[in-house]
């Protein structure tokens, strides 16, 4: 499989930054994958962007 110009075998998993994402290749050739869980943010505020980082450090992770 190849996810984001790396290539990662059958079965193996790649952390992804943009998106931030835990890419699985499978066993078919085709990706799958797992994002964030993120907070839900109240009175107007929006969630932070994440750190430009593999994920899971690249998560958002506060509302500002």
């Amino acid at each position: 499989c190849d996810v984001e110009g790396s290539h990662i075998n059958v079965g193996d998993t790649f952390a992804g930054t943009n998106p931030c994402v835990k890419w699985t290749c499978d066993a078919n050739g085709s990706t799958s994958g797992v994002g964030c869980t993120v907070p839900v943010c109240e009175d107007g505020k929006k969630l932070n962007e994440g750190p430009a980082k593999p994920f899971p450090d690249c998560c958002p992770t506060k509302c500002v």
